[in-house]
C-alpha cells in the first residue's frame, strides 16, 4: 500500500471514531472497517491494532459481545508484537468488561491475569493493583477465597504508600470479606473500619460510601444491628449524592434486612419499595420483582394480609411488564398462593390458571403440575369436584413420572379425598 492509502486508511479509521461518539454506530462499524482492511493490507499492525480494537467497542455498543471478543483476541498480538504493552492492557481491560457481561469468569480471570502481565511490563503499580482488584473480586465472588487472599495481600502490598489511601481502602474491604467467609468476623469488622477511615483521609466520597456500606453489613453480621443501620443510612445518603442507582439499590437491600431483624417491618418494606423504584429506574425489572418478592413476604410474616396482596400485585405488574413469560408465570404463581393463603381461594383461580399455562408453553411439566396441583386444591375447596379431581389426578401422575417429590404430598392429599390414584 503507498502512503496515501495508509493515509485513506486513517481517514476511515477518524471516520469511526467520529460516528461512535455520534451515537452512529453502524455507520461506524463500515468505516473501521474499512480502516482495518487498508492497514492490514499495508500490514501496518499498529493500525490495525486500533481498528480492531473501535470494531470491538461498536460490536460491544450493538450487542454483538462475540464479535467484541474476536476483535480483541485479534488485536493482542498486534500491541504485543508492537511492544505496546499499555494498549494491551487496555484490550485486555475490554476483553475483562465484554467476559464478565457474558458472566464468564474465567474468561475474566484470564483477562485480569494477562491485563497484569502488560501492567508489569510498564512498571504501572496503580494499574496492576486495580487489575489485582478486579480478579480478586471475580474469585470471591466465584468461592475461591484462597486465590483471592493471596491477590488481596499483593494489592495491600501495592497500595502500602503516601497517595495510596484510596486504592488500599479499597483492598482492606476485599480483605473483610475473605475474612468473613473464613470465619474471622472480628477481624473482618476491624478491616472495614480501618477502610473507611482511609477512605476518608483520601477524601473521596465514593470510596467512603463503599467503605459504609460494607461497614454496614458486616456491623450486622456481627449482631450490632443498630449501628449497621446508622452507617448504612450514611452509605445511602452518599448514593443519593452521587446518583449511583445500582448501590442505591444494593444499600437499600441491606437496610431492609436488618429493619426486618429488628422488628421494624414497615421500615423495611419502605426500603424495598425504595429499592424496587431504583431497579425501574436501572431498567433492571429482576432487581425490582426480588425487592417487590422480599417486601410482601415480610408482610405476610407481620399478617399484614392486605399489603402484602397489594405488592404481589405489584410484582405481578412488573413481571408482566418485562415481556419475560418465565417471570410472569413465576408471579403468577406466586400471587395465587398468597390469594389462597390469605383467604381469597376465588380469586387464586386465575393466577393459577394463568401460571400453567405459560408454564407449560415454556416446556416446564413440573411447574405446571404444581400449578395444577393448587388450582385443583382451590375448585374442590369451592366445590368444582369434577375438574378439581382431575386436575389433582393429572398432577398427581406427572409428577410421579417425573420422580418429583412433590408428587408425595399430591398423593396423601387424594387419598385423604378417596379418590383413586
Amino acid at each position: 500500500m503507498t502512503a496515501p492509502d495508509t493515509g485513506l486508511a486513517m481517514k476511515h479509521l477518524h471516520e469511526a471514531v467520529t460516528r461512535e461518539r455520534a451515537g452512529d454506530y453502524e455507520r461506524a462499524l463500515r468505516a473501521a472497517q474499512e480502516a482495518l482492511t487498508g492497514f492490514a493490507t499495508a500490514r501496518d499492525r499498529t493500525g490495525s491494532a486500533a481498528a480492531h480494537h473501535l470494531l470491538a467497542i461498536l460490536h460491544a455498543h450493538v450487542g454483538r459481545p462475540d464479535k467484541a471478543l474476536e476483535h480483541l483476541n485479534a488485536a493482542a498480538p498486534l500491541r504485543e508484537s508492537t511492544g505496546d504493552w499499555a494498549g494491551l492492557a487496555s484490550l485486555h481491560q475490554m476483553r475483562f468488561e465484554v467476559a464478565l457481561g457474558l458472566g464468564n469468569y474465567e474468561g475474566c480471570r484470564a483477562a485480569a491475569e494477562s491485563m497484569l502481565a502488560a501492567l508489569a511490563k510498564v512498571g504501572d503499580r496503580s494499574g496492576q493493583a486495580s487489575a489485582l482488584h478486579q480478579l480478586a473480586q471475580i474469585l470471591v465472588g466465584s468461592g475461591q477465597v484462597q486465590d483471592a487472599q493471596s491477590l488481596v495481600e499483593q494489592g495491600l502490598w501495592l497500595t502500602d504508600g503516601v497517595g495510596e489511601e484510596r486504592g488500599r481502602s479499597a483492598f482492606l474491604l476485599l480483605a473483610a470479606q475473605v475474612d468473613q467467609l473464613t470465619g474471622s468476623s472480628d477481624r473482618a469488622l476491624l478491616r472495614c473500619r480501618e477502610a473507611l477511615r482511609l477512605a476518608r483521609s483520601a477524601n473521596s466520597r465514593a470510596a467512603v460510601v463503599d467503605a459504609l456500606h460494607q461497614l454496614g453489613v458486616q456491623l450486622s453480621v456481627t449482631g450490632r444491628l443498630q449501628e449497621s443501620v446508622e452507617r448504612l443510612e450514611e452509605a445511602l445518603d452518599g448514593r443519593e449524592v452521587l446518583r449511583d442507582l445500582h448501590g442505591r439499590g444494593a444499600t437499600l437491600t441491606e437496610l431492609a434486612a436488618v429493619e426486618e431483624r429488628l422488628g421494624r417491618h414497615s421500615e423495611a418494606i419502605g426500603r424495598l419499595r425504595y429499592a424496587a423504584r431504583t431497579y425501574h429506574e436501572l431498567d433492571q425489572p429482576g432487581g425490582a420483582l426480588e425487592a417487590l418478592h422480599r417486601a410482601a413476604e415480610i408482610a405476610l410474616a407481620a399478617e399484614r394480609g392486605d399489603e402484602a396482596l397489594q405488592l404481589s400485585s405489584e410484582q405481578l405488574h412488573v413481571a408482566e411488564a418485562s415481556g419475560d413469560p418465565a417471570a410472569t408465570a413465576a408471579a403468577s404463581f406466586v400471587h395465587g398462593a398468597r390469594l389462597a393463603r390469605l383467604g381469597q381461594a376465588p380469586a387464586s383461580v386465575e393466577p393459577f390458571r394463568r401460571a400453567a399455562a405459560l408454564q407449560r408453553s415454556l416446556g416446564l411439566p413440573e411447574a405446571a403440575a404444581v400449578s395444577d396441583g393448587m388450582l385443583g386444591q382451590v375448585l374442590l375447596a369451592q366445590g368444582q369436584t369434577s375438574e378439581g379431581a382431575a386436575l389433582l389426578q393429572g398432577a398427581y401422575k406427572t409428577l410421579r413420572a417425573l420422580g418429583s417429590p412433590n408428587a408425595d404430598d399430591l398423593h396423601e392429599l387424594i387419598a385423604a379425598l378417596g379418590e383413586p390414584s
